[in-house]
Parts: structure tokens; C-alpha cells; sequence
């Protein structure tokens, strides 16, 4: 253990911080919410292909402002200026390769779409001789008088070629663009590695616009966007955000600790187990994403509210001085804690939103890695300076639980009221919008960027001419490249320069570099895009709404395993369930209360809420069940230490609301809200629903009910069949109750020292199969039932007794289906009454008395009646045959016996009688063989003789007895059915 604690010391946390750092100096950010939405969405791949093809990451898209005053006719001059300035590489009017959405562009793409004939004739438009007519056209126009757009027009197209692109009457998205946002694309002089590097490239293009745009009046504004854009203006603000949000939740948790415990010097600890909780996972979502969404670290930012928890728990224990026992129990619970929220966590990794499983990694591998150093390094350091808990914490605890425990029907009542209330609502409810599924509720709409971006995919979806139906390739053949230099020629001999020739000249560069297939002129990209924005959120609604239905149901399934593994008891499962019912049920409640929704993103969070709910009902009930069921006692080392870590997870719920991003708050509001839910339900609510099962382990099954509808069954069913079901039962009953194993477990060691625990567990599923065989036996003709013995001994020793006409006592152990003994009996005559206790009930006596009638057996019930024992004396005196079992102890003639392991109780005044009646004693046992089949053996009759005292006598045939029936108990170990402690060493934990 020394060596472990050096380990973790010394080697564990260098390694983790050295990890950590060279993950945050390795790791990838992104910015834009693209990302975040599932990519194999066919709306997702049409605008992640749109925008590739409108804008590269090296490139800002300047947008003017509606209302500024700059025209397209402004941007050549204002791009000229541009180019060469520092940082930046290139500028052209429009927008992505090549001017995409710039008119240029936009005329070439509805040239290679145009019906063969129209085609041809626009071909023909751009060669030299026919572009010297044009021109000398557009000269002659402009002699007249001619408007600033007309101009504009003209500017953009000398040749008159839009006249040839569009129909009489149709509409003419070209002259529409004329009116439209002037946009300049520019791109960096080199690559944009980092944040830094976006954020200078885009302050130096603010510089730059407002130098060459200086002389302007008013002063026009840029709305820049594209990926450096929203890199830059994204990355400031989250910087801010991630500072703000892990202070918040750092320095409120440790506040409130602080607070509560009033002790400084462990905040140090605790602050060094969450600091590297955070590496740890920043570590493994480099090793599995390498790159990290920015709004996805603004998830993670709960991870010290969460991990709080744990830190707490583990502090509260060595304030309150807890001995080993209850470290290990604690310990245990935290392991199952953060294993049951990690898990929920986990799940989300299945989902479809990339965003949502860097959550998974980062926020799931922190918790782990949080319990893991807050079990050991601030449980080893609290160990050696154990801190002191305040005075006034256990006493307040206590008097929460005794409270609670006062007012348990009045929050019973208040628990069925939330259930009856909502059922009631349910028709009102069902039209309140508890989840939107609108994309625009996860949008930055505040950021510079992106309103940019929204001006121009309305205004380019807008501008985009209607399809033609023409395949582009149908008209590649027949286009024949224009000569670049004689085309400028013609513009220059004709009086117009650069910016006039310019506009026509990089249309045929797109279309002869077309026709070489060195540029795909793609018509309906904007088109695309546009459509792909309004089927987004249908196709991500149902993506959500899947990924819920389907996340949610195995988080669930998960957390009844968890659950299942750390309490063995379907009833405190059930208890669990009934807790996250209850959590979900207010969670609605507030939503409503403050006219809130869920978004595709947040309505993720509900199976967060599952793990995270049954995390602290978890906790508490263990507690509660450890104290049987006395909730001072309960409460009192577990009440503030959760109040308090619901607080902590509250806080760190609140830190993503605190930012700029819309997608943050609503995921904090929800999950705040199903936190509170969860502490009010887990804490209160679920221990004020507990109660304590105190009959035995078998007493809910042993049932009149219960015996009838197992016979039902087996009348029906063939025996294989019940009994494979009824092993299963017993096997799963046996894993969930370790405590009842246990007794039955040191039993089990009275007869084989190194019996393991599985043995005892094999008890569990053989009784089960003995209660099919015991029904099956019930409900066939003695023939049928016969049919499962396959060896019958010692009859012969039958024979004689009843021959003698004294009668016998048959004595065996609670060992195979002894009950098939009476039906042996009966199959060679033999009269025969059994001696049993009465049931838990008296309708199960009744029934179990008539289920032996039906193979001609008699019950006699024993107890404190003398009347009974006279019966059986009447029994033996008349020569019929009592059969009794012996191996347990009994208030009266209880009997030490000598066992291979020790000694156990059994019990002696059936003996009694039959040495007072003078009747033989005959050992038998009933055990089932491997196959199945069952070996009844009789063994040699004992006249009891008196040996002394009565004790003496009595001490001595019991031996005898149980030394008779010890071979075959210690062959078959896993058929002695004895739940109940039948000595001191084996009721000893």
C-alpha cells in the first residue's frame, strides 16, 4: 500500500500534469456550430459542401451592411487597395474560388445550364469580333443619359450578356444582384494555424477596410464572416466564457466548502484533485477526437461542480473520524456513484452529435478521474491531518432525517399527489412546447459572423437562378475556348479599360477553365445550401428525438444494473426508480414555471439526469438501508454532505449559462433544474418512500397465491422447463441478496471447510429446482410422479418396522425433497403422517396439507400445543410411520451436534417421544443426482436405549443420527437448504 501511495505521490500526478499540458498545447480547436451537428446528415453534407465551395478557411467574407454606402461599383477600387496590404494574400469581388455568388461567376454557371441553341449563341457573344459589335453598342448607349444602376449594369456587363441568359419575363437574378450586398472575399497571405493568428488576420482586414474606405461618407460597415471570422470573434468570446465560467464554478464550489466546513488547508487538496481531474480529461479527448469543439469545453466546464461531490464526501468522512468499515463502504459508494454518472455520461458517446460525445469523454473520463485521486491522494492526505467537522453538521443532518421520518406520509402523499397531478394535467401539458426543436435557438445570433453569414445566404438563395433542367455536361463539348488576349484586345481598342474588361474576362477564364475540367461550375450550390438550412432542423429533430429514445433507454438499463450490483434488492431499485420518476416529473414542473424548453441539445440531458438522479438516491438509500431504515441515524453523516454536493453541481450547471452561447444556457438552465429535482427526490422524497422488508427471505413467495400459481405452471409446463426458469430465479435472487448468501454460505462451511461462495449460491438455484420438483411431484399421478426416483435403498428396513407393528419415526434433513419421501411411503403402503411447523400464514398450511393429502399423506402440525405431540405418540403406538425433520435448531431438546467444521443446533423432542413410545428411529435421505433423477435411501433402524440422563441420551442418538446423514450431505453441500444460522460460528460474519 506504501508503495502505491509513492506511486501516485511521486510518478502518477507528474505524469498526469505533464499528459495534460501536452494535450492543451496539441489539442484543435474548433468554432463554428457546423461541427457540433451529426455530419452524415444529407442537410449537414449540403452545407459543409456549400460553404467549402463559397469559402475556404483561409478566407473572410466582408459583407456590407444594408444601408452603408459602398456598391459593387465601389469594390473594385476598394479591392485594389487591398491587395498587398500585410497578411493579405488576395481580394475579389464575390464570394469563395473564384468569385462564387459574384456575378461573374453567377453568369458563368447559368451559361453551362443553358438549352443547346441559347448556348450557342452566348458562345458566340465572347468572341473577339462579336464582343467589338457589342461593345461599340454599349458605347453608343452610354452616350445617352443613363442612371448610377444602369451604369453599374453596364460596368458588370459590356456585352449585354444577361439578355441572352434569361427569357423575356423571367426574372433576372443578375440586374437583382446589382441591388444586392457588395461583398469582398479576402484571403490570408499564409495559413491560419491557431486563434492568434485568426484574430490578427481579422483585426488587420477591419484596419485595412477602414483605410480604403476612409474617403467614403458616411463611413460604410463590413459585417466579415467565414471560418477566420468566427474563429476570431468565437474564440474571444469563449476565452472570456471558459474564465468566467471555470472561476464562477471553481471559486463558488470552494466557497461554499469553505462555508459549510469552515477549513482552509484542505481546499488545496481538493483543488489539486480537480485541477487534475480537468487534465485527465483533456488528455483523453486528445487521444480520441484530437480536435475539441470550443462550445463542447463549455460543457466540461461542470466537470468541478461534479467532481466536488466526491472530494466532499470522502472530507466529510475523516471530519467525522469514520473507521475503516465505513471508508470501505464509502469508498465502494463512491466508485458505484461515479460509475453510474460517468456511465450516464458515456452513453452520450453513442450519440449522433459530435459535440455531444466530446462531452462524453471529457466530462465522463474527469468524474472517473476524480473519484480515483479523491479516494486516494485527498483521502491519504486527509488520513494523516484528519480535519474536524463542524459541530452543528451531524445534528442538523439528523434532525432532517428525523424530520423527514415525522412527515413520511405527508411527503408519501405529496410524492402520489405529483403522480395523480400530472396524469391529471397530462392533456393540458401535452400542448406546452417542453422541447423545441428550432435550429435557430442553438445560433449565435449576436455574433458579427454570423449575421454576416445569414445576409448572405439570404440574399445568394434569393439571387440564385431556377434551374434550366440542362445537365452542364451536355454543353461542354460544344464550348470553344475564347482567347483571353484578343477578348482584352477588343475591350481596349474599343475605349474600355481594366474595370470594365474585367467583370466579362474572369467569366471566360471560370468557362474555358469549365470546359478544360479544371473548374466544376456547380449552378445550384447557393440553391443547395439554402434548401439544406431549411431541412436541417427536421433532420436533426429526428435525429435528437432517436438518439433520446435510444440513449435514454440504455442509460436506464444501465443504471438498474448499477443499481442492482451496489443495493442486491429489487425493492431498493425500485425505490431508485421511483426517486428518478419523481425527479422527471418536477423537472417538467419547473420548466413549465418558467416557460422554458428543451433544445436538441439539452434534451440530451435527460439521460444525464437518469445517472446523475439515481447517483444521490443511490447514496442516501444505502445509507438508509444500512440503518435499517432509521433516517436519523441515516441522515446523519450522508444529509449536508449531499445537500452540499447538490449545491456544487447546481453551481456548476449555472456556469454555462453565463456565456455567449445560446446552445450553453439552455443545456445549463435544464440541467440546474433537473439537479435541484434530482437532490429534492434522491434526498427527500426517496428515503420517506422507504420500507423495510423484515420477514424472512422467503416469506413474500411463501403465499398460498404464490404455491397455487406454482402449481398451475407446473401442471402445464414440463418439468425441464420449470425447472431451467426456477434456477434462473434462485440464482438471481442469490446474486441480489450477498447478505443472505453469506449466512448461508457459513452453513455451508460447517460441512466443507473450503466450500467458496458459489456453493452457497448454487443453494439458491438447487431449492428453486426442488420447489419445481416438489411442485411437479403435486400435480402428476403418483405413477408419473414416481417416474424422477431412480434409486430406492433400504426399503427392506421399512418392511421390517411395520411388520414389528410398533410403528417408526423417520428423521432427515432439510436436505434434496425430503417431501418426496411421503410419496415413496405411500407407493409400498405405508401409512405416514409429517410433522411440520405452521406456514406464515394459515391458508398456506391449509394448502400444503391438501397438496400431501393428494398422495396420501397426513399433516401434523407441531408447536407449543401438547395436544400435537400426543398425536404423533397415538401415530407410533399404532404402528403407522411419523416422518420428521431434525437438522435444525429447536427452543425445546435442542441439541449440539458435532458437524466436520463445528457444531450446529438440532433439534431433539421428536426423539423424545419416540423413546418414550419405544418406536425405532430410521434415518433416510432424498437427494438429487446429477442427472436429475433422486437416490432415496433408508438406512438401518435405532432402538433408542436410555444412556444415562435424558440429556445424555438424547445427545447421544442425535449424533448418531447426524453422523448417519453426514455422508450424503457433504456429497451434496449444495441441497442442504439451510437459510437460517444453525450455530454461533456460523451466524458470525
Amino acid at each position: 500500500m506504501a508503495s502505491f501511495r509513492f506511486a501516485i505521490r511521486y510518478l502518477l500526478i507528474p505524469l498526469t500534469a505533464a499528459a495534460g499540458l501536452w494535450s492543451v498545447a496539441t489539442l484543435r480547436f474548433q468554432t463554428e456550430l457546423l461541427p457540433l451537428f451529426p455530419p452524415d446528415l444529407p442537410s449537414v453534407k449540403a452545407l459543409a459542401s456549400a460553404q467549402e465551395a463559397v469559402v475556404s478557411s483561409r478566407q473572410v467574407v466582408a459583407v456590407a451592411a444594408p444601408g452603408s454606402p459602398v456598391d459593387w461599383a465601389d469594390l473594385g477600387a476598394i479591392a485594389e487597395q487591398l491587395r498587398g496590404m500585410p497578411g493579405i494574400g488576395a481580394v475579389q469581388v464575390g464570394i469563395g474560388p473564384d468569385g462564387a455568388g459574384s456575378a461573374s461567376r453567377m453568369a458563368a454557371e447559368r451559361i453551362t445550364t443553358l438549352p443547346p441553341g441559347r448556348f450557342a449563341a452566348t458562345a458566340q457573344a465572347f468572341s473577339p469580333d462579336e464582343a467589338a459589335r457589342r461593345l461599340h453598342a454599349t458605347r453608343q448607349e452610354m452616350a445617352g443619359a443613363v442612371d448610377q444602376t444602369e451604369m453599374m449594369g453596364l460596368r458588370l456587363d459590356p456585352l449585354g450578356i444577361q439578355d441572352l441568359l434569361f427569357a423575356p419575363g423571367e426574372p433576372n437574378p443578375l440586374r437583382m444582384a446589382l441591388t444586392a450586398s457588395p461583398v469582398l472575399t479576402i484571403e490570408a497571405a499564409t495559413p491560419l494555424r491557431n486563434f492568434k493568428d485568426s484574430q490578427q488576420f481579422v483585426d488587420s482586414i477591419r484596419q485595412a477596410l477602414a483605410t480604403a474606405t476612409a474617403s467614403l461618407s458616411p463611413h460604410p460597415h463590413f459585417l466579415l464572416t467565414g471560418p477566420p471570422a468566427f474563429t476570431a470573434e468565437i474564440s474571444r468570446q469563449m476565452r472570456h466564457d471558459v474564465i468566467v465560467m471555470v472561476v464562477f464554478a471553481l471559486g463558488l464550489t470552494l466557497l461554499t466548502f469553505w462555508t459549510v466546513y469552515r477549513s482552509l488547508a484542505p481546499l488545496l487538496s481538493i483543488l489539486m484533485v480537480q485541477v487534475l481531474a480537468a487534465l485527465v480529461a483533456l488528455t483523453a479527448a486528445r487521444l480520441v477526437f484530437g480536435e475539441l469543439n470550443v462550445v463542447s469545453l463549455g460543457f466540461a466546464s461542470i466537470l468541478p461542480g461534479l467532481g466536488m461531490d466526491y472530494s466532499i464526501l470522502v472530507y466529510h468522512h475523516y471530519a467525522r473520524r469514520g473507521d475503516e468499515a465505513a471508508w470501505r463502504n464509502l469508498r465502494r459508494t463512491i466508485w458505484f456513484c461515479a460509475g453510474t454518472a460517468a456511465g450516464s455520461f458515456g452513453v452520450l458517446y453513442f450519440s449522433s452529435f459530435p459535440g455531444l460525445r466530446q462531452l462524453a469523454v471529457l466530462v465522463g473520463a474527469g468524474l472517473l478521474a476524480t473519484a480515483f485521486f479523491a479516494t486516494t491522494l485527498l483521502a491519504g492526505r486527509l488520513a494523516r491531518r484528519p480535519p474536524r467537522v463542524p459541530d452543528w453538521i451531524d445534528p442538523a443532518s439528523e434532525a432532517l432525517g428525523h424530520r423527514v421520518e415525522r412527515h413520511r406520509v405527508g411527503l408519501r402523499l405529496i410524492a402520489l399527489g405529483t403522480v395523480i397531478l400530472a396524469l391529471i394535467l397530462s392533456p393540458d401539458l401535452s400542448h406546452y412546447l417542453f422541447y423545441d426543436p428550432g435550429v435557430e435557438r442553438l445560433q449565435p445570433t449576436q455574433l458579427e459572423a454570423y449575421r454576416g453569414e445569414a445576409l448572405l445566404q439570404h440574399e445568394l438563395a434569393a439571387l440564385t437562378p431556377a434551374p434550366t433542367g440542362i445537365d452542364p455536361e451536355t454543353n461542354r463539348p460544344h464550348w470553344t475556348p475564347i482567347d483571353r488576349r484578343a477578348l482584352a484586345a477588343a475591350f481596349h481598342t474599343a475605349g474600355f479599360g481594366d474595370a470594365w474588361a474585367q467583370p466579362t474576362l474572369q467569366t471566360v477564364d471560370l468557362l474555358n477553365a469549365w470546359q478544360a475540367g479544371k473548374a466544376p461550375l456547380i449552378a445550384t450550390s447557393t440553391a443547395d445550401a439554402g434548401a439544406a438550412w431549411t431541412t436541417l432542423r427536421g433532420e436533426l429533430n429526428r435525429t435528437a428525438v432517436d438518439d433520446f429514445k435510444h440513449l435514454s433507454l440504455i442509460n436506464l438499463l444501465g443504471v438498474i444494473l448499477l443499481c442492482a450490483a451496489a443495493h442486491r434488492s429489487f425493492r431498493l431499485v425500485a425505490l431508485n426508480l421511483a426517486a428518478l420518476g419523481l425527479a422527471l416529473l418536477f423537472l417538467a414542473g419547473l420548466l413549465y414555471a418558467d416557460h422554458a424548453s428543451m433544445t436538441m441539445v439539452s434534451l440530451l440531458s435527460i439521460p444525464l439526469l437518469i445517472g446523475l438522479t439515481v447517483s444521490y438516491s443511490l447514496y442516501v438509500l444505502l445509507g438508509v438501508e444500512k440503518a435499517e431504515g432509521a433516517l436519523g441515524k441515516a441522515f446523519r453523516p450522508v444529509a449536508v454532505p449531499i445537500g452540499l454536493t447538490g449545491i456544487c453541481s447546481v453551481v456548476g450547471f449555472t456556469a454555462p449559462t453565463l456565456t455567449h452561447q445560446p446552445v450553453l444556457q439552455n443545456f445549463g438552465l435544464v440541467m440546474d433544474f433537473g439537479i435541484m429535482a434530482a437532490v429534492a427526490s434522491g434526498l427527500i422524497l426517496a428515503p420517506a418512500l422507504y420500507w423495510r422488508c423484515r420477514a424472512t427471505h422467503h416469506a413474500s413467495f411463501y403465499r398460498a397465491g404464490s404455491f397455487g400459481l406454482a402449481a398451475r405452471l407446473a401442471r402445464t409446463l414440463p418439468l425441464g422447463v420449470t425447472r431451467a426458469l426456477a434456477g434462473t430465479a434462485g440464482a438471481l435472487y442469490a446474486w441480489t441478496h450477498p447478505a443472505h448468501v453469506a449466512v448461508v454460505h457459513r452453513n455451508v462451511r460447517l460441512l466443507r471447510a473450503g466450500a467458496p461462495r458459489s456453493t452457497a449460491r448454487r443453494v439458491y438455484s438447487e431449492f428453486s429446482k426442488t420447489l419445481a420438483d416438489y411442485f411437479h411431484i403435486g400435480t402428476r399421478s403418483p405413477q408419473e410422479a414416481s417416474a424422477i426416483i431412480a434409486e430406492r435403498a433400504g426399503i427392506e428396513f421399512l418392511r421390517e418396522v411395520a411388520a414389528a407393528g410398533k410403528g417408526g419415526l423417520l428423521v432427515t434433513a432439510h436436505h434434496g425433497l425430503f417431501e418426496l419421501g411421503g410419496l415413496v411411503m405411500n407407493q409400498f403402503g405405508f401409512q405416514t403422517s409429517v410433522l411440520t411447523l405452521a406456514e406464515p400464514c394459515p391458508k398456506l398450511t391449509e394448502w400444503r396439507t391438501a397438496f400431501r393429502r393428494g398422495w396420501g399423506v397426513e399433516t401434523i402440525e407441531v408447536g407449543t400445543d401438547s395436544f400435537a405431540f400426543l398425536q404423533v405418540a397415538d401415530r407410533l403406538r399404532q404402528g403407522g410411520f411419523v416422518a420428521a425433520l431434525i437438522d435444525r435448531p429447536n427452543p425445546h431438546y435442542n441439541v449440539p451436534v458435532r458437524l466436520p467444521n463445528g457444531t450446529a443446533g438440532f433439534s431433539a423432542a421428536v426423539l423424545l417421544l419416540a423413546l418414550q413410545c419405544g418406536a425405532p428411529v430410521i434415518p433416510a435421505t432424498m437427494a438429487r443426482r446429477a442427472d436429475g433423477k433422486y437416490r432415496a435411501e433408508v438406512f438401518q433402524p435405532i432402538q433408542m436405549e436410555h444412556k444415562g440422563t435424558r440429556e445424555e441420551t438424547l445427545r447421544f442418538y442425535t449424533q448418531q443420527i447426524a453422523d448417519i446423514l453426514l455422508p450424503t450431505l457433504c456429497r451434496y453441500p449444495e441441497q442442504w437448504y439451510q437459510f437460517v444460522p444453525l450455530s454461533s460460528e456460523s451466524a458470525s460474519a
